[in-house]
């Protein structure tokens, strides 16, 4: 890197050079002149022709750096006085000679004015280059610092991306946990609503046993048996048929054309367990239509939004616990609506609740279950999610899917 001082001293240098290179220059300029003016007088002044040192003295002051000039005989007597002194001029005296013999002198005044404007001028290139070189210097230190101001950002940017990487691995192994205790909520509603049925098969089996040891042969009572049997196997049958299609829907990553209706009630049977535990009522309102989207996310969204509304909507006591859940179809777009008149959402925490691990409650979850609603919604199905909720009002999430063309009604 150049170093400034020299730069500077450099500049400054070569300015003074200049200035004395002209000086020297414009000096022997001046002194030809006086030389050749000088000459020219000589012999009007031999002869004291008044006429003729007047002429020669006009012509002389034409030239602008002469601005005085004052003519001496030999005697010392003032013979012709021309022009006006300047407080800025230097006098050149000469003395005249003719054939060897002193016959007057000749004073000179030269105008520094050209002197002044070329320092003048020098001066101001001079400025000019310091004023370059500085901003030169200034741009270089600027630059340097930039580029060491990005080495910074390139490492901080290094060790943000490391630390996202990791932020996501984090979240991959929170969002499986919540998936598992989700699948654990899950199978505890599905073994729940399987024992009953289950229990009941078992205690008329056991009399249709009890019956037949006994031999009797009380056919109203057997047959009684036999419908409780085939109509509890039937609900253990349809448990298991919601189960499999949410279970096909859940690791489904695929678009497919499915029922809306049905995926959404194949989805409350399956939570009816928890739902019915916690006293919540289920509104469904859903237009009985096929769509072409992605069966497995908006069963993953449906199940966290009931889940989340069962763990926060509802604290206290209430008399009566209701989720509504609407969907509409038209060509392109479908629209889910999921509601509660539950406690609501502060509107000072709305803004959070689909950021990653924000919950109201620790106890109760990771704070992933709206975040991976969010995700599924506007990453995976590339749609729009919004939440209107006030105070003791209850929440509404209203989710808006575009449909792929291959949309069937």
């Amino acid at each position: 890197m150049l170093n400034k001082k020299i730069i500077y001293f450099l500049i400054i240098l070569f300015s003074f050079i200049s200035f004395f290179i002209y000086l020297s220059y414009w000096q022997k300029d001046i002194s030809q002149k006086v030389e050749v003016y000088s000459s020219g007088i000589k012999y009007p002044l031999w002869l004291l022709d008044n006429d003729g040192l007047d002429m020669l003295s006009n012509i002389i002051l034409k030239d602008k750096e002469f601005c005085h000039i004052e003519i001496f005989d030999q005697n010392g007597n003032l013979l012709l006085e021309k022009g006006k002194k300047k407080i800025f001029s230097i006098r050149y005296s000469k003395t005249a000679f003719f054939e060897g013999i002193i016959i007057g002198s000749i004073y000179f005044d030269v105008s520094l004015t050209r002197v002044i404007s070329t320092f003048l001028y020098i001066f101001l290139i001079t400025q000019s280059f310091m004023i370059i070189a500085f901003l030169y210097f200034k741009n270089v230190e600027k630059t340097k610092k930039l580029f060491e101001l990005n080495e910074e950002l390139s490492e901080s940017n290094e060790e943000l991306e490391q630390t996202i990487r990791e932020l996501e691995q984090t979240q991959e192994s929170l969002i499986i946990s919540e998936k598992m205790a989700a699948l654990g909520k899950l199978m505890l509603s599905i073994a729940h609503d399987i024992n009953t049925p289950i229990g009941i098969i078992f205690t008329a089996s056991t009399e249709i046993e009890n019956i037949l040891e006994n031999n009797k042969t009380d056919k109203e009572t057997l047959k009684r048996l036999s419908k409780i049997i085939i109509k509890n196997s039937q609900k253990i049958a349809e448990i298991i048929r919601s189960l499999k299609k949410t279970a096909i829907h859940e690791v489904s990553d695929n678009f497919s054309k499915f029922n809306i209706k049905e995926l959404v009630e194949d989805i409350v049977d399956t939570l009816s367990f928890n739902l019915k535990k916690n006293n919540i009522k289920t509104i469904i309102d859903v237009d009985n239509k096929n769509v072409f989207s992605n069966p497995g996310a908006i069963a993953q969204i449906l199940m966290n939004l009931i889940n989340n509304i069962v763990d926060h909507a509802f604290k206290g006591e209430k008399s009566e616990k209701i989720i509504s859940i609407t969907a509409e179809v038209n060509k392109k777009h479908l629209k889910i609506i999921v509601s509660d008149n539950g406690v609501g959402i502060d509107e000072k925490i709305q803004r959070k609740i689909f950021d990653p691990f924000f919950t109201t409650d620790k106890e109760k979850g990771t704070g992933l279950g709206l975040s991976i609603v969010h995700q599924l919604v506007v990453k995976l199905l590339k749609g729009h999610i919004e939440v209107k909720s006030a105070k003791g009002k209850g929440t509404k999430f209203i989710i808006i899917i575009p449909l792929k063309e291959e949309n069937n009604e």
